[in-house]
């Protein structure tokens, strides 16, 4: 038996790389226990790495952040933040990853790189990791880009990559970073991008970017059981909003090349950015989340139901996030916060109103 672990977003900047500047690395203390059991550990690398990279965008994280992720095998770079501190940025990530060992996927120095599998073999069965993103998360690459780096992007090519594997590997595994920031659903493009993936040959994939916990399909083919689980929402991240705190590590056991059974383990992240083991009550509410989501994904009227569900999520979302600003920081702060908000929820609907969230 073969026990793959996944996690979400993993963010080292902000107010996180502060802590981390101050030697507060213990973020992941809690939860050796858990993480030790899996054979592969696997997350979505949110912050380019560098201690000199020119910060152009939004994240860059001190180089001693490493010592946080040193326990994954896999970090997949394919989002919309690898490019935070240009291709400067990358090539720094990718050298202090390479220097601990740790494999990545989804960016390359070439267009066809971006495409490489990360092959790992372990107790005899070979698993293939490939990673990619979702281009319209990504719609100003062109601007911020120099060219020496390539992100691998969801759409053919990743379906040629993953046919390629067939025969070369026991296990194929797809990393995909897309879907409705802070909406549980995916859309229903991005859902029928994905079984076609499954088609083509890949037995298991988990997304990431919502950056709140999702739920997933089960989907029989060929006799196989294959495993699509939609947002692991974020593991470590400095968000004020509590919905995005609640958080876990899934974990697949494969057997002879087939899953075998799968198990997510639900977590909290603390006011300090540490997590924690989810008490009793917490966990039943972030497990019934999970379970109604994959539900209503299992529904034959999805697409007809899809616009009514990302706005019940969006309100959601909007009303928890505000409520969370105003309980932890005061009305102060909470005017600057609303005022600020305005622009980024008007993004929203403006995209909403175009159907762009489909």
């Amino acid at each position: 038996m073969i026990s793959l672990g996944f996690v979400g977003d993993i963010m080292l900047s902000r107010n996180i790389g502060v802590k981390i500047e101050k030697g507060e690395v213990k973020f992941l203390e809690s939860l050796k226990s858990i993480l030790k059991e899996v054979d592969i550990l696997c997350g979505n690398l949110e912050s380019p790495i560098s201690d000199t990279a020119t910060k152009i965008g939004a994240f860059r994280a001190p180089k001693k952040s490493i010592e946080i992720i040193r326990g994954f095998q896999i970090l997949n770079l394919a989002n919309n933040h690898i490019y935070d501190c240009g291709s400067e940025g990358i090539r720094d990530t990718l050298n202090i990853l390479k220097e601990y060992k740790i494999l990545s996927v989804g960016v390359g120095k070439s267009f066809l790189e971006a495409y490489n599998a990360a092959i790992v073999e372990v107790k005899g069965q070979k698993i293939a990791f490939l990673g990619c993103m979702i281009p319209e998360i990504f719609y100003d690459i062109s601007r911020i880009s120099d060219g020496e780096y390539s992100i691998a992007t969801l759409g053919p090519i990743i379906e040629i990559a993953i046919e390629e594997l067939k025969g070369k590997v026991d296990f194929t595994v797809i990393l995909v970073h897309g879907g409705n920031e802070f909406i549980s659903f995916p859309p229903p493009s991005l859902k029928l991008a994905l079984k076609n993936l499954l088609l083509k040959g890949a037995d298991l994939i988990v997304t990431h970017h919502p950056h709140v916990l999702g739920g997933y399909q089960i989907i029989k083919m060929n006799g196989r059981k294959k495993l699509i689980w939609y947002s692991l929402g974020d593991f470590i991240f400095d968000s004020l909003v509590d919905e995005r705190r609640k958080t876990g590590v899934l974990v697949v056991k494969i057997n002879k090349n087939l899953i075998e059974s799968f198990d997510f383990i639900p977590l909290y992240i603390k006011e300090n950015y540490l997590l924690e083991m989810a008490d009793y009550s917490l966990s039943q509410h972030i497990l019934g989340k999970i379970k109604y989501v994959s539900a209503v994904l299992n529904r034959k009227d999805y697409e007809n139901i899809y616009n009514v569900l990302y706005i019940k999520e969006f309100i959601n979302f909007q009303k928890g996030k505000f409520y969370s600003v105003l309980k932890k920081h005061g009305y102060i702060y909470f005017i600057y916060f609303t005022i600020r908000s305005f622009k980024f929820i008007f993004n929203y609907l403006r995209k909403f109103l175009r159907g762009e969230h489909r």
